[in-house]
């Protein structure tokens, strides 16, 4: 593996993520640093598609996207060469205790990125993400602004599930229900394939991150399909733990929940566009103001418990290999457990 990448101009420098199909590597060239994904396994459909769409996802260039730098093939061995975030991936940095009070400037930014990302991917490339997660969501930057608040630089990746709308219908299994049900919009459940998940996927993350749980919880796959694809969300404040709607014991403006209620329409028909979602008030005033809440993700325990979710799904590494279509639900009572999961997949893209 070394002597291919040699040839072609690279040096590996550590090895990032083992995965049980592919490996991620740290490489650099004469000038810069690269995340280099080893796929051991091409025959597997999923690698093949991925390997498909990559000539497409090169000619992307958008700064809120991960720039694929390079792709080729040494027999049955696939090597894709990214740009590489010294940040880690989203889940990383959340679960990482840097962030235990998180205003609400800094979520409507992250957003603001995001929202970029799938506008320049849903109508300039006509490409679904299909796989937006916290794994697949990385930051290239960190910084305070002259007011303090914490600006984070994201930029999307994980472009496994990545297809071109207009060929949808010419991926063999593309309908097949597969991924994280907990991300999955109700036309998801029903082996429809489209932009507009990307958008509900895109709901349901920014919820994660404000609210430190699910807008949707379950703890079987059916479970979970039923009350995503039944209970229409419910865009007002109401007290208890569990249920689609606003908790009320952790407030951001009326504007921010408007947005997070619009992605999560039910009817994928009247759920808004990327473009759609920043023209709404919210994204109007980037300015911090006395007005803009503090939205308190809590303390380092429960910072982890917005990704980890005890007692709700969980991308368990093994399971997801043996079976896309379950999730586990992992023991409240072995945070441990959670934690590894997570770190394995720390600079990894999520598309393995």
């Amino acid at each position: 593996m070394q002597t291919v990448l040699k040839e072609k101009g690279y040096e590996v420098s550590t090895e990032l993520a083992k995965g049980r199909f592919s490996n991620l590597f740290l490489c650099n060239d004469e000038t810069n640093q690269y995340a280099c994904k080893v796929y051991k396994n091409p025959a597997r459909k999923k690698h093949s598609v991925m390997f498909d769409q990559i000539p497409i996802l090169q000619k992307c260039n958008h700064p809120n996207i991960i720039k694929v730098i390079d792709h080729f093939q040494d027999g049955k061995i696939i090597f894709v060469l990214t740009e590489y975030c010294q940040h880690g991936n989203l889940s990383d940095f959340f679960n990482s205790g840097f962030i235990e009070h998180v205003r609400e400037s800094t979520i409507r930014q992250l957003s603001i990125d995001l929202l970029k990302a799938l506008q320049y991917l849903h109508d300039t490339q006509d490409v679904i993400h299909g796989y937006v997660h916290p794994r697949a969501v990385f930051v290239a930057g960190r910084q305070n602004n002259e007011n303090g608040i914490l600006i984070l630089n994201l930029k999307l990746g994980g472009f496994a599930r990545a297809i071109k709308s207009s060929e949808v219908d010419k991926i063999p299994n593309v309908h097949k229900v597969e991924g994280s049900p907990t991300y999955f919009s109700p036309e998801r459940f029903n082996g429809e394939y489209g932009k507009e998940g990307d958008i509900w996927s895109l709901g349901v993350l920014l919820f994660q991150i404000t609210y430190g749980r699910f807008p949707f919880s379950g703890t079987t796959f059916e479970e979970m399909k039923n009350n995503v694809t039944t209970v229409p969300f419910d865009g007002n404040k109401k007290s208890g733990d569990v249920g689609p709607w606003f908790p009320n014991d952790k407030v951001i403006s009326s504007r921010g929940d408007k947005v997070f209620t619009a992605c999560l329409t039910q009817n994928k028909d009247q759920r808004p566009n990327a473009a759609t979602l920043l023209s709404m008030e919210w994204y109007q005033s980037l300015q911090e103001t006395k007005k803009d809440s503090a939205t308190n993700i809590g303390s380092k325990q429960q910072a982890n418990t917005v990704i980890n979710n005890p007692q709700k799904f969980t991308e368990a590494e093994s399971t997801r290999d043996k079976n896309n279509t379950k999730e586990t639900v992992q023991n409240k009572n072995d945070p441990k457990a959670g934690k590894k999961k997570e770190k394995k997949s720390r600079t990894c893209c999520g598309c393995c």
